[in-house]
């Protein structure tokens, strides 16, 4: 017989992972590394968005949290379930005859269209039963579900029967398998609806663990009476890297990391508003022009691979021709976060709009301006004592940046001094973390 610390424990990582968010990636990684740190038998599966990307980029097998996803080409796949297939051949002129004779009559017509919907709700509702199953029988071989990373209790991206249903459907299904559940350092975003809040409330309770990242998100986890509820930061600090790059400061020229954010840009923001994003654009290539001349080197580094390349692309286009050559403003290739890291190992002062970005720059030890577009930011940085360098995203001036900029360069080594403090003590914490999840299962 095998002694239960020496057999196999299996645990799946449940997250918003899988896209091309450098951030979400960290934390997944993050969340691996330390579970194995802890539960050296662990075995691993990503319960994810993406799972083509996530097996390819954490190296783990991977399944869909729901049932319709986008492949790593970005087209509609499924999980568990075929696609459907239309067969085309032969019949297309009878077919086109029949809906011509329909149209011909409004109460046909009419009549038509609603079973038409009925059959295709109903033909929903038997996929979705189906993939349930498919779910059950996955979560029977898992010992411990985690979840971790951004976005758990959120429904702005795709409604409440997006994210929050299937948090809720994998959390239920484990809970009856016999599966032991944890929500580790999540953070709560936008739950405006009955039904987003009662599929997030429930998930919760449904939970062996509970612990969020910030004392906002525990204050409103609290007040839903789901049980006891932890404090305890980001997984990302529980990261273990080393990173060769060193910023350098050659000739006394000093580098600035610019990490951007597509800030309500219609082409990729969840609420879109081209002049907030045109005006947004505008400070920052302004910014950008005054550090140049100023004599500093730029590096643009981006976290999300896809929408913060296009707002880096606008920013480029607006910087002025005669302050840019090709050794002070810099664009590495970035295709995963270690390259992120990198580069910001290469800068000695960072100005972020994303979230990990700032995050990153604490982990990093860098002193970082954020320009914040949520709650979350402004709590982070009041955490490491540099709450007076975050700016609202939507309301800063160029005049304010500079000034606070000057104060940042003024004042690095207490800045310095303060972060590693803090990101020292918010490792540790984290750690500890892993331990519990450890004893649940060992």
């Amino acid at each position: 017989m095998i002694e239960k610390s020496q057999r196999k424990i299996h645990i799946g990582v449940f997250g918003t992972y899988g896209f091309e968010n450098m951030g979400d990636a960290a934390v997944a990684d993050a969340t691996i590394a330390g579970l194995k740190r802890h539960i050296p038998n662990a075995e691993i599966v990503g319960i994810c968005q993406q799972p083509e990307n996530v097996a390819l980029r954490h190296h783990i097998k991977a399944y869909s949290i729901h049932r319709v996803f986008l492949t790593k080409t970005q087209t509609a796949g499924s999980d568990g379930i075929p696609v459907d297939k239309v067969d085309n051949h032969g019949g297309s002129s009878f077919k086109v005859r029949i809906i011509g004779f329909i149209k011909t009559s409004k109460f046909i017509f009419r009549l038509a269209k609603v079973v038409q919907n009925t059959l295709l709700i109903l033909s929903l509702i038997v996929k979705e039963i189906k993939f349930s199953f498919v779910v059950l029988e996955r979560v029977k071989t898992l010992d411990l579900m985690v979840m971790s990373g951004s976005g758990q209790l959120n429904e702005e991206w795709g409604g409440a029967w997006r994210y929050p249903f299937g948090l809720f459907r994998w959390c239920l299904l484990a809970r009856l398998s016999g599966c032991k559940i944890a929500f580790l350092s999540v953070g709560a975003g936008v739950i405006d609806t009955f039904l987003g809040k009662f599929f997030c409330l429930s998930a919760l309770r449904l939970a062996h663990y509970r612990s969020v990242r910030d004392i906002r998100s525990k204050k409103l986890v609290e007040s839903w009476r789901v049980g006891a509820v932890q404090l305890v930061p980001d997984m990302a600090f529980s990261m273990k890297f080393k990173i060769d790059e060193t910023p350098t400061s050659t000739d006394g020229v000093f580098t600035v990391g610019i990490n951007p954010i597509s800030f309500c840009d219609p082409r990729t923001w969840i609420v879109s508003d081209q002049n907030k994003y045109d005006s947004y654009v505008e400070k920052i290539s302004k910014f950008c022009d005054w550090l140049l001349s100023e004599g500093y080197s730029l590096v643009f580094i981006p976290n999300e691979l896809v929408m913060d390349n296009r707002a880096i692309d606008d920013i480029l286009e607006k910087i002025d021709p005669l302050l840019v050559d090709s050794t002070r403003v810099i664009r590495p290739e970035i295709v995963n976060y270690p390259d992120v890291f990198r580069s910001y190992a290469r800068c000695n002062y960072v100005i972020s709009s994303r979230f990990h970005g700032l995050l990153f720059s604490f982990m990093s030890q860098l002193p970082v301006i954020a320009l914040a577009h949520h709650y979350k930011y402004f709590e982070l940085a009041d955490e490491m004592g540099q709450k007076k360098y975050c700016l609202d995203i939507a309301n800063f001036n160029l005049d304010e940046l500079k000034l606070l900029f000057k104060d940042l360069v003024v004042n690095e080594k207490s800045i310095k001094d303060a972060i590693k403090l803090n990101s020292d003590n918010y490792s540790g914490i984290v750690e500890n973390q892993y331990m519990k999840m450890r004893d649940f299962v060992v």
